[in-house]
């Protein structure tokens, strides 16, 4: 029983640490971004999620979704 609660413990803090290392990729992204005012998109927890989780298609879509 306890190797299983460690197994589901270790499984969730790989995925936080998957999750947090993605946004700091997306936060990266969307800064270097920011220094072409043409393609500047605005830097808030749900635009560095978009483009952490779904890469460069999602930092596609917020610079498509901000030109609407």
């Amino acid at each position: 029983m306890g190797l299983l609660l460690l197994k589901l413990l270790l499984k969730s803090l790989r995925w936080g640490l998957r999750l947090a290392l993605n946004s700091g990729a997306g936060l990266l992204s969307l800064t270097l971004l920011s220094t072409i005012p043409a393609l500047a998109v605005p830097i808030n927890a749900v635009t560095v999620l978009a483009s952490g989780t779904l890469g460069l298609p999602g930092l596609g879509l917020l610079i498509l979704l901000k030109w609407i």
